[in-house]
């Protein structure tokens, strides 16, 4: 058996490099309706690349009977097999399309040629899209040697064979058939209690920034005590072995770079304290049912949440607020060239952005503006079928202020229907509120 997820979707490169790995390290007998290698190819014979390239894609593009592996297409490899890797010269993609064209079609089926260069030589892969309703077959413009124009194949059982009269009947029923011109599926959020709206206080910001600055304020203050002497009067500092070992900022300039601090982090705190929210407020888990005996082949929902709200990735992070914050000013007293050393060593606190913006392992994503708008995971749906959107890591943040209901509209397509599901879900929402400046100072967030 290749060692490859077969639901797994070929959506980025790693994927491509991961099945590639999978087929070399194969049996030879590992080849399935859905995939096909080749050892290379000689783009100077019409006959071989008729024989070894374009018949096999006029074989996956005429299966009649629906695979699941990589959302239903089919692939043929060139230049990698089992065990090695031989390599294929590489060719423009427009002359490799006016090559296949001849055996193909302008009117014949569909295929997408990727290169990639796999221990020092060129592999090519040519993904051919899943047969769909309402699909022709697709027969050789060009005769080969064993083949005269006309002549129908497809895949079965790992080979690409001349049809016979039940498949050609049942290519024949697949174009007759109309396509389904609905979806009907169901949206909605679990939440175990509703979610809990969050709030924090100006007062309480200014409160936070205060201690802060007193904390800030110690190292300077204890040098201060230590320069004045019993009577009062301020004294030298005390020689001390190495010059540079003195503070070279003032009083003055170390209580401003702190207001610049403060200043700095004030700005910041909302969004440090959209992170606390983060782990604090539970998220919902979004759900979709299928409420027909179809099959829904790529289903991408979109929702969309009106009003004051904002989204955020969930997170495990329990940290005090202390802990979240950018880095401080140096304490007062810190010589200056301890002070370079220690500089070059911090690492800057990557705070989050306003609005935010998912886009990581996956085509999901959400912006924020007053308001949210997102996009699921693709997926597919089987016959009555129930999965899970997202589970536990998409939070939202609903302030205090929020007066009306939290409706989430939703849309949804499907690759093999011609059709836009909507509706709408509601999510409810608890009349208490979080503060979370409070919250993310106690010991456990």
């Amino acid at each position: 058996m290749i060692d490859f997820d077969p639901s797994r979707r070929l959506l980025r490169p790693g994927d491509w490099l991961d099945l590639l790995q999978a087929v070399l390290n194969a049996d030879p007998k590992d080849e399935f309706d859905w995939i096909e290698w080749k050892s290379t190819v000689d783009w100077s014979d019409r006959h071989a690349y008729g024989a070894n390239v374009a018949r096999h894609i006029l074989g996956l593009a005429n299966r009649t009977i629906p695979t699941e592996p990589i959302g239903g297409k089919g692939l043929l490899i060139v230049g990698l097999e089992p065990g090695q890797v031989t390599g294929v010269q590489p060719i423009d993609t427009s002359v490799l399309d006016d090559k296949l064209r001849a055996f193909l079609g302008g009117d014949g089926p569909g295929w997408i040629p990727q290169w990639w260069r796999i221990e020092g030589r060129d592999v090519l892969t040519i993904e051919v899209p899943e047969p769909t309703t309402g699909q022709p077959q697709f027969a050789l413009r060009t005769a080969l040697p064993k083949y005269a124009i006309g002549t129908v194949f497809v895949r079965l059982k790992a080979k690409t064979v001349v049809a016979d009269q039940a498949q050609l009947n049942a290519m024949a029923l697949r174009f007759g058939a109309q396509p389904e011109t609905e979806i009907l599926i169901d949206v909605w959020a679990d939440v175990e209690q509703p979610l809990f709206r969050y709030h924090w206080t100006e007062e309480g910001i200014e409160t936070f920034l205060a201690s802060r600055r007193q904390v800030l304020h110690a190292s300077m203050e204890a040098d201060k005590a230590s320069k004045i002497s019993s009577n009062g009067v301020i004294r030298a500092a005390p020689l001390r072995m190495f010059a540079f070992q003195e503070d070279q900022r003032s009083y003055a300039d170390y209580e401003a770079e702190v207001e610049r601090y403060l200043h700095d982090l004030r700005d910041r705190l909302p969004g440090i304290l959209f992170e606390v929210g983060a782990s604090a407020i539970p998220a919902p888990q979004f759900r979709v049912s299928n409420q027909t005996a179809l099959n829904f082949k790529e289903l991408r929902i979109t929702y969309y949440i009106a009003g004051e709200v904002d989204a955020i990735d969930a997170s495990d992070d329990r940290s005090l607020l202390v802990n979240r914050l950018p880095s401080p000013p140096l304490e007062y007293g810190t010589n200056s060239t301890m002070a370079s050393i220690i500089r070059m060593s911090q690492v800057p606190m990557n705070l989050p952005p306003v609005p935010y913006l998912r886009s990581r392992h996956s085509r999901r994503t959400f912006t924020n503006g007053g308001s949210v708008r997102g996009e699921f995971d693709e997926l597919d749906l089987r016959p009555h079928e129930k999965a899970t959107l997202l589970e536990d890591e998409l939070v939202l943040l609903v302030p205090k202020g929020r007066a009306e209901k939290m409706t989430v509209a939703w849309s949804a397509t499907a690759s093999n229907v011609d059709a836009i599901a909507t509706g709408e879900f509601e999510i409810p929402l608890s009349t208490h509120s979080m503060d979370l400046l409070e919250l993310s100072q106690m010991p456990e967030v």
